[in-house]
C-alpha cells in the first residue's frame, strides 16, 4: 500500500535535485576564468525592465551601466509609477545613446 504522501515526497525529492542541477550549472558558469569581460562599452539597451517591482532599485538606476532601459509595469496599477520614473530618468539627449563614450546616466 502507497501511502499518499509518498508521491509528494518524490516530487519534492525530484524539486531538490532540480534545483541542486540548476545551482551547479550556474556555478560552473560563474566560474570561467578566460571568459571576456562584459562588452559595456557597445552600449547595452535593456529591452525589458520592471525596476518598479522593487521601489528600492529605482534609486540605482542612475548607476546602472546599460545606457537605456525600456520600463515597464508588472501590474496595471504600477502604469502611474512607470510614468513618474520615466519622467524623472527620461534621456534628455538622445545621440547620446550612439555615442562610443560610456553613460552612467541612463533612462
Amino acid at each position: 500500500m502507497v501511502s499518499p504522501n509518498s508521491s509528494n515526497l518524490a516530487k519534492d525529492e525530484d524539486d531538490k535535485q532540480s534545483q541542486n542541477n540548476h545551482d551547479q550549472t550556474h556555478n560552473d558558469q560563474n566560474e570561467d576564468t578566460n571568459a571576456a569581460p562584459f562588452p559595456w562599452h557597445l552600449g547595452i539597451f535593456d529591452a525589458h525592465c520592471h525596476p518598479t517591482d522593487t521601489a528600492a532599485s529605482l534609486a540605482t538606476i542612475p548607476t546602472m551601466r546599460a545606457r537605456a532601459l525600456t520600463v515597464m509595469a508588472t501590474r496595471p496599477e504600477d502604469q502611474d509609477l512607470v510614468a513618474q520614473t520615466a519622467g524623472e530618468h527620461s534621456i534628455q539627449d538622445p545621440q547620446s545613446l550612439f555615442s562610443s563614450a560610456p553613460t552612467t546616466a541612463p533612462a
